[in-house]
């Protein structure tokens, strides 16, 4: 399958050309099509490397952002830099037990999207020992696959807009957990306290109210509840006898 990656601003003119047609293989992301167009043009990849690739903006024919792990549907992608103004850069996931998340690089990230910065604001949410006066053993967080994930994106693209944030990184992890593991990370850049404080307190509440993902609490007892808008529902037990 043949693509072509139109260039534009710096991008173009260190590479020399307005375009690049590569030749990809059916099945292959977003991401393997920019590295592969980095591979064929070192003034391409020195011009990313100042932009910094996090920032780079891929839009489809249509002009739509597509992120770098979609599959490669179009014969045609625009790649660019930021636009003046600034675009801020989003990192976002949905974790499983045991992906590590580097705090210092994202902080350090973070200190480095804007001239104007004067503030990482972080939270780090942690599964609780007790909770509702018991004792918890295990949380199980229960997600929604690419749903959860467009939408934490979502979330993380309105904070950053509404609070004119230079970053917004945001990670949930999901599955069995146990007391003192590690549950979400928000890091947030802004021009100082005033933005980073009240939208670190706003992304956190967002999250926990409109994230598809479900909490299930196993006591040490062994018994469990769920926690659905902030309470916990204990099932009943079915009677499976006749």
């Amino acid at each position: 399958m043949k693509v072509r990656l139109l260039l534009y601003s710096l991008l173009r003119d260190m590479h020399g050309d307005r375009e690049i047609t590569l030749e990809i293989e059916e099945g292959a992301r977003i991401q393997d099509l920019f590295d592969k167009a980095l591979a064929q043009s070192r003034g391409l990849a020195e011009a990313v490397s100042i932009v910094g690739k996090e920032r780079i903006l891929v839009l489809d024919s249509k002009g739509r952002r597509i992120d770098m792990n979609a599959p490669v549907e179009d014969e045609q992608y625009h790649i660019m830099p930021p636009p003046e103004g600034g675009e801020p850069v989003l990192k976002t996931g949905i974790l499983r037990k045991g992906d590590h998340i580097d705090l210092n690089k994202l902080v350090s990230e973070a200190a480095g999207t804007s001239k104007s910065l004067g503030a990482v604001a972080i939270f780090v949410g942690v599964v609780r020992e007790e909770n509702f006066s018991r004792e918890v053993r295990t949380l199980i967080y229960e997600d929604a696959g690419k749903l959860s994930e467009d939408k934490l994106r979502e979330i993380a693209q309105s904070i950053a807009q509404k609070h004119d944030l230079s970053y917004v990184a945001a990670f949930h992890y999901t599955g069995e957990l146990k007391p003192g593991d590690t549950t979400m990370v928000i890091v947030l850049g802004g021009r100082g306290r005033k933005e980073t404080f009240p939208a670190l307190s706003e992304i956190v509440d967002l999250i926990k109210t409109n994230l598809p993902i479900w909490k299930k609490e196993v006591y040490s007892d062994g018994s469990y509840s769920y926690i659905l808008g902030g309470k916990p529902y204990y099932p009943k037990r079915r009677n499976t006898t006749s």
